[in-house]
């Protein structure tokens, strides 16, 4: 039996080629009577994806202050999750904010409160990718609407009446 270990991971869904030529011999010297040469493809490998979400898609009535994330099926480089990999908007209008990565859950941190009673989107790019190199195979998009506003009300029933004496 000949083994052939090579030094680095083979890639996912690639045609190799192997050759053992005439050089490998029997124990007694003998040479094979012909190169022999084969070809194989590699699986196509696990690919990362988005498993959850948090506001999950189309979800209503999320808290003002609320971050995006996203659960991944892989640990993912956390180099290729930032703020061109993971973005949120409202409209066309790009939010602010931070992106970390903790585990296999990835953050979009707003700068600041999120508008009231307005539909926003998250993206996760292609450009996000797995400990090996793999990137998602599209991106991952969704949505959600934010709550309205909720006046603040003041309960005045401790309030205790006052007056002023004044003179001329």
């Amino acid at each position: 039996t000949a083994l052939f270990n090579p030094s680095d991971d083979l890639l996912p869904n690639t045609l190799y080629t192997a050759n053992i030529t005439t050089g490998a011999m029997s124990e007694a010297g003998i040479p094979l009577a012909a190169d022999h040469t084969w070809t194989f493809t590699t699986l196509a490998g696990l690919v990362p994806m988005v498993i959850s979400t948090d506001p999950q898609d189309n979800e209503t009535d999320v808290e003002l202050n609320k971050n995006a994330t996203a659960d991944f099926n892989m640990l993912m480089d956390p180099l290729t999750l930032n703020a061109s990999t993971f973005t949120l908007s409202q409209g066309s209008a790009m939010v602010d904010g931070v992106v970390t990565y903790i585990g296999t859950t990835a953050s979009f941190n707003p700068d600041g409160d999120l508008l009231p009673d307005m539909v926003y989107t998250a993206t996760i790019t292609t450009g996000a990718m797995s400990l090996t190199g793999t990137p998602l195979e599209n991106d991952f998009v969704w949505s959600f609407t934010t709550a309205e506003e909720v006046p603040v009300i003041i309960d005045l029933k401790t309030a205790s009446m006052f007056g002023a004496f004044g003179g001329n």
